[in-house]
């Protein structure tokens, strides 16, 4: 790493955790972000504020990028690779739709930049204390390349291969994987409060029997007290999500649990809890079950007693 100059793109929730790390690390960094602002305490830990993202790339030999959306990445992936840009790896940390990386490798391609997909898999707090993981896909060489600055952001990095899109497929699923969970511990609370039942009793259950896990002990403490402030992963991030990986596997293609779970969390999302943590995926749960009883009790057809 000695050789090698370190830019970073995109200093939200996240992108702040990550950098902060490199910043302990003692390695330098410029940073740059759309929306200004945001750099102040990361110069204060000692990292460069660029004024542009083109004079970023032309400072760095290895970009950084974590960005909200696919057509962020889109906008930024063309000034990071662009002459007279001195970038040779772009590395994105965003999770975005398997169609896009691939697009945008493409254009990385054509301007000998290599770029390795390298979603996170933690929230900001699971960063900053050592414990979230990476994936990597793309080239073997970039991947190694990309390794020796990643190791100081989490505690394991994981190759899934060298088709560039695997990362984002993998990402996707996993966190439709936890979104499942939350939206069912959601409606279990709802269960066990309609049976008069004793939702704490019922939660240290759940945390120390086979559905035990420190993730969902977390989301379950911030469920059952309807704490759904600071967001540490929005709603509105994980719908966005969903979203992709519905596009990913095809609308025509139905999908029995995903279809529900998204108009969870348009529902949640419409009732005002986009800018909420996703635990509050719950609300949505609870809405679209009272809409389906209402729907079932108004076409519940009447019997003729007069005959």
């Amino acid at each position: 790493m000695e050789k090698e100059s370190l830019g970073f793109v995109g200093l939200g929730l996240l992108g702040s955790a990550l950098a902060e790390r490199i910043l302990q690390s003692d390695v330098p960094l410029v940073i740059w972000n759309r929306t200004e602002g945001r750099a102040s305490a990361l110069t204060e830990m000692g990292a460069k504020e660029a004024n542009s993202i083109q004079e970023l790339a032309e400072k760095s030999t290895i970009v950084l990028s974590c960005v909200t959306d696919d057509n962020a990445l889109r906008d930024i992936s063309r000034a990071i690779v662009s002459p007279p840009s001195s970038t040779t790896l772009h590395v994105s940390l965003s999770t975005v739709s398997p169609g896009t990386i691939k697009e945008i490798a493409k254009l990385h391609e054509y301007e000998k930049v290599d770029l390795v997909n390298c979603p996170v898999m933690g929230r900001p707090d699971m960063v900053r204390s050592g414990n979230a993981s990476i994936l990597l896909s793309g080239p073997v060489a970039a991947q190694g390349r990309a390794t020796t600055v990643l190791e100081c952001m989490a505690h394991s990095l994981i190759s899934v291969g060298t088709k560039i899109e695997t990362a984002s497929v993998f990402k996707l699923c996993l966190n439709y994987m936890l979104a499942l969970q939350i939206a069912g511990l959601s409606e279990a609370f709802r269960f066990v409060q309609a049976a008069n039942s004793d939702e704490d009793a019922f939660f240290r259950v759940f945390c120390n029997g086979p559905t035990a896990s420190p993730v969902m002990r977390n989301y379950g403490e911030q469920i059952l007290a309807q704490d759904f402030e600071p967001a540490l992963f929005k709603l509105k991030t994980g719908l966005k999500d969903m979203r992709l990986l519905e596009k990913s596997i095809g609308r025509e293609k139905h999908a029995f649990l995903l279809d529900p779970l998204i108009e969870a969390f348009h529902s949640a999302a419409e009732r005002g809890y986009g800018d909420c943590d996703w635990t509050a995926v719950g609300t949505g749960v609870i809405a679209q079950s009272s809409n389906t009883v209402a729907q079932s009790e108004k076409e519940k057809p009447q019997l003729d007693n007069t005959a």
